[in-house]
């Protein structure tokens, strides 16, 4: 998924803790290309963890990598739990909603 694809991070930084890196971005992306990674020097590929804020699009770059996968409910401009949305005036059946 737009592999090569340019993209602007913004500011960035790279907190090292020593056990943990943590990638500080200003401008929001997805990262849906290992380039995301290895433009600020990590190689997702050697790490034995990683945590991202991303609800979909890491899958197109990082499913391959992955083992087990752990979804948490964050806050932020939707969820990822549609039960949790209070929608009005909806047609039913829609999918994701309930059965089809």
């Amino acid at each position: 998924m737009a592999r090569g694809e340019l993209h602007h991070m913004g500011p960035t930084a790279v907190l090292d803790t020593g056990k943990v890196e943590i990638v500080v971005v200003s401008r929001q992306v997805e990262p849906h290309d290992l380039a995301a990674f290895q433009a600020v020097g990590i190689d997702p590929q050697r790490k034995r963890f990683l945590m991202l804020k991303s609800r979909v699009h890491w899958r197109a770059a990082l499913r391959g990598l992955a083992g087990p996968v752990f979804e948490c409910a964050g806050t932020g401009v939707c969820t990822s739990d549609y039960a949790a949305l209070r929608f009005q005036r909806l047609r039913r059946p829609m999918y994701p909603l309930g059965p089809l």
